[in-house]
């Protein structure tokens, strides 16, 4: 897998008329860079086969 990246980015919400700042809002978003669309897919049957006690073969034709 790749490096994981993270992003932070606040919103403020702000009284037009006053000028005060009434809430701030912090979304933060997170991502994990994959080579192609089938190394994600082994990934994530690799990560989900212990949960549900699944043979690989099993997950790979359930998950697909």
């Amino acid at each position: 897998m790749g490096k994981r990246t993270f992003y932070q980015r606040d919103t403020e919400y702000i009284d037009q008329s006053t000028g005060e700042v009434m809430e701030v809002t912090t979304y933060k978003e997170g991502y994990i860079p994959v080579k192609s669309t089938e190394h994600f897919i082994m990934t994530f049957i690799d990560f989900l086969t212990p949960w549900y006690n699944l043979k690989p073969e099993t997950a790979k034709l359930v998950l697909m």
